[in-house]
């Protein structure tokens, strides 16, 4: 099995000021081999401000 992880922040406006900071999003990326086939799976969700609230999934 392989995985990837990637987190994206969002702010208000063009700035990275943590007063402008609206939500993350986690993306993962999951692949399994096995004898005749791969298969690819993407996990994500988005959560509220710097928390542990997923708001979308």
């Amino acid at each position: 099995m392989l995985t990837e992880h990637l987190r994206w922040n969002a702010y208000k406006g063009e700035s990275t000021d943590e007063k402008l900071f609206i939500y993350y999003k986690d993306n993962i990326y999951i692949s399994i081999e096995n004898e005749d086939r791969i298969s690819y799976f993407l996990i994500c969700a988005i959560y509220a401000g710097d928390s542990s609230i997923i708001v979308a999934q």
